[in-house]
C-alpha cells in the first residue's frame, strides 16, 4: 500500500480507539520504551521528541517528556519554521502555544543543532519492517532526521503491527531504528 493509502487506512482506525484502551496502550508502549532505553542519570542525554494532539489519538508523549525531566536529559522539540523543522530546547521557561495545525509548539527557544542529538522520538501513524514510518505527508521529520549524526536512535511509536512494506517510500525517506508498539519494541536496523 501506498502513504496515502496506509493514512487513509489508519488514521480511522486510531480515531476510533476508546479512552480505556488508549490509556492502556499509552502505558505499554512507554514502560516498553523506558525499559529498553534505560537512561542513565551519569549521562546528560539529548531527546528530541514530537509534543503529542492527544485530541487525534497520537501516541502521548507527554508523559515520556515529565519521566525524561527527571533524569538530567536535554529534552528538545520540534518548531516549525516554513519548510523544516528547529530543535528547540524545551525548558520550565519555554511557553508552548499551537500552531496552525492545532500542535504545540514552543513561542521562543533555544535552538540545539540536531546533529548534537542522542536519541529522536519521530511521529508515525504506521510503520514497515524496513522502518520506513507513514507520518502525516509533509516531509518535515525525513528533512530533520537528515541532519542527525548517525549515532542517534532513532524511535518511531506506533499503535499498530507494521506492515510489510510501503509501496512509495523515496531516497529522501529516512527509516527508524526501532518501533515501539503497544506489545513490543522491534529493531529495525
Amino acid at each position: 500500500m501506498t502513504k496515502k493509502e496506509l493514512r487513509k487506512l489508519y488514521l480511522p482506525l486510531r480515531q476510533k480507539i476508546t479512552q480505556d484502551l488508549y490509556h492502556n496502550m499509552n502505558q505499554n508502549i512507554h514502560k516498553l520504551f523506558f525499559e529498553h532505553f534505560a537512561l542513565s542519570i551519569e549521562t546528560k542525554l539529548k531527546v528530541h521528541t514530537y509534543l503529542s494532539n492527544n485530541d487525534i489519538n497520537e501516541i502521548d508523549t507527554w508523559d515520556i517528556i515529565k519521566k525524561l525531566e527527571k533524569n538530567p536529559a536535554e529534552i528538545c522539540v520540534p518548531k516549525i519554521d516554513v519548510h523544516s523543522i528547529n530543535n528547540c530546547v524545551l525548558n520550565q521557561n519555554s511557553t508552548l502555544k499551537k500552531n496552525k495545525w492545532n500542535i504545540y509548539e514552543p513561542h521562543n527557544c533555544n535552538i540545539l543543532n540536531p546533529s548534537k542529538l542522542d536519541l529522536i522520538i519521530a511521529p508515525c501513524i504506521v510503520c514497515d519492517i524496513q522502518g520506513y514510518r507513514v507520518g502525516y505527508g509533509k516531509g518535515y521529520y525525513d528533512k530533520f532526521l537528515s541532519k542527525v549524526s548517525k549515532n542517534a536512535i532513532k524511535v518511531t511509536l506506533s499503535f499498530f503491527a507494521l506492515v510489510k512494506s510501503i509501496q512509495d517510500t523515496n531516497p529522501f525517506d529516512i527509516p527508524m531504528d526501532y518501533c515501539i508498539t503497544p506489545d513490543t519494541i522491534i529493531c529495525l536496523n
